[in-house]
């Protein structure tokens, strides 16, 4: 029943084919919402189905939350690895994105990029980078594109 009022979702909001598992994920939900009121009986005993479905959405709920977290980190990985090897030779380039980026956020920019060169891992650049892909994937990504100035 979930996974036909998925597909109808589906097609009547015109999502694109990468949103597919979210409407599905939507429609279960909701059908799970109308039948939790319901009460499976066994026997002679009635088993509250409430208790059960509200365990099994915060389940799905959370999976959903893990799972949009991964991707958005990955994006972040990959934007800020882009980003370092573009402008590994213009690291006062990143410095200056961070810091306006960071003044943007209404956040202190010398402790931004204070805090992105202290650690010692994969150098300066890497580090600028990571923190601009934290602070704004999407900066990060125009970033990439544009390049480095001359």
């Amino acid at each position: 029943m979930s996974l036909l009022a998925a597909f109808l979702l589906y097609r009547k909001a015109g999502l694109p084919t990468t949103d597919w598992p979210l409407a599905t994920a939507l429609a279960s939900l909701g059908a799970f919402s109308v039948i939790q009121s319901f009460t499976l009986k066994f026997g002679d005993k009635g088993i509250d189905a409430r208790q059960l479905f509200d365990a099994w959405k915060s389940r799905v709920l959370a999976d959903v939350r893990r799972a949009a977290t991964s991707a958005r980190a990955r994006d972040q990985g990959r934007v800020a690895r882009e980003l370092a090897s573009r402008f590994r030779a213009k690291e006062e380039q990143l410095e200056a994105a961070l810091r306006h980026l960071a003044q943007t956020n209404q956040l202190d920019p010398d402790a931004e990029v204070q805090r992105a060169k202290a650690v010692p891992a994969l150098g300066a650049a890497h580090n600028l980078a990571a923190a601009i892909a934290a602070l704004d994937v999407q900066y990060g990504k125009e970033l990439v594109r544009e390049g480095p100035t001359a």
